[in-house]
């Protein structure tokens, strides 16, 4: 008899309701844990995407070769480099309403900054509304 002397029929809880379970299968697609699935934290929301001085780099300001700028989780991410001469910037760029804008992401080290790229390459032809609704294991 288990503890406290009560029998619970298997797959029912304590009073006869059946339990049912859920098996799902998460897709990790880098070391930051992101999955489609389930998961706690946006990727807007992860600590990764705030510099420790308080300021958000998600989502980037974005910028057009004419000087025009726009903000917000806007277009179709088509490419992402990190910087060469500053290994700790992102480059996104991305086509909304037929031009092409680039945005920059700050990052606190280097190793931040790749771990957001691997994130970001395989979301290339997402929308960078989709990515950052992207769920991470905090």
């Amino acid at each position: 008899m288990p503890r406290g002397g009560h029998f619970y029929p298997l797959g029912a809880d304590r009073t006869g309701a059946p339990i049912v379970t859920f098996q799902t299968n998460l897709i990790f697609i880098d070391t930051l844990g992101c999955s489609d699935q389930t998961a706690n934290l946006k990727f807007r929301d992860h600590p990764l995407t705030t510099l420790r001085n308080g300021i958000k780099g998600w989502p980037p300001v974005w910028i057009t070769t004419s000087g025009n700028s726009t903000t917000g989780e806007i277009g179709i991410l088509q490419d992402v480099s990190i910087g060469v001469l500053v290994d700790t910037t992102l480059f996104l760029f991305i086509d909304y309403q037929a031009f092409r804008y680039v945005g920059s992401m700050s990052l606190d080290d280097s190793i931040s900054c790749q771990k957001i790229y691997n994130l970001l390459k395989p979301n290339v032809d997402r929308s960078i509304k989709e990515i950052g609704d992207l769920e991470l294991e905090p």
